[in-house]
């Protein structure tokens, strides 16, 4: 653990790479996810009873996992009670784009094999992108020009 917070100092793939690692692990993703569902309460009211109740946990994995988290600096804990930092907020929001890119992936898919089509119109390809892709976020990564597409008009 102390490799990471000098490692995240050192380089900041460092810390990619860790929150990669935390959050591909489901243990701490599910906390992860319960304390950011808490956070968008107006109250924020959930203690480590609380966290442990809901994942079935013991004191001794709780405290274990926790102190990753608030290390690694995507929890805090104030009067008793956790949320997750504006860095854990930014690191959670990162992973549920890819998390949502993940459960569309059929439809991306489809969507490329239009794109890179030679038949169809602009306004067509629109159409069908709207249509298959509902999440504005993802819809304007496909809908981005490709760097191969950009070569081509040059």
């Amino acid at each position: 653990m102390r490799q990471f917070v000098t490692g995240m100092r050192k380089s900041s793939s460092a810390a990619l790479i860790w929150i990669l690692k935390v959050f591909s692990q489901e243990r701490y993703f599910d906390m992860v996810r319960i304390i950011a569902r808490d956070s968008t309460c107006t109250e924020n009211n959930l203690t480590s009873k609380d966290i442990m109740d809901e994942l079935n946990l013991t004191r001794r994995q709780f405290n274990f996992r926790i102190s990753r988290l608030t290390v690694g600096k995507l929890v805090k804990k104030v009067n008793n009670k956790y949320s997750l930092t504006e860095f854990g907020e930014e690191a959670y929001n990162a992973i549920k784009i890819i998390e949502n890119a993940a459960r569309v992936q059929a439809r991306i898919k489809a969507v490329d094999i239009i794109k890179f089509s030679e038949c169809s119109v602009d306004e067509e390809m629109d159409r069908i992108i709207n249509t298959l892709i509902h999440n504005e976020h993802l819809r304007g990564l496909t809908t981005q020009t490709s760097p191969h597409q950009r070569l081509e008009r040059s």
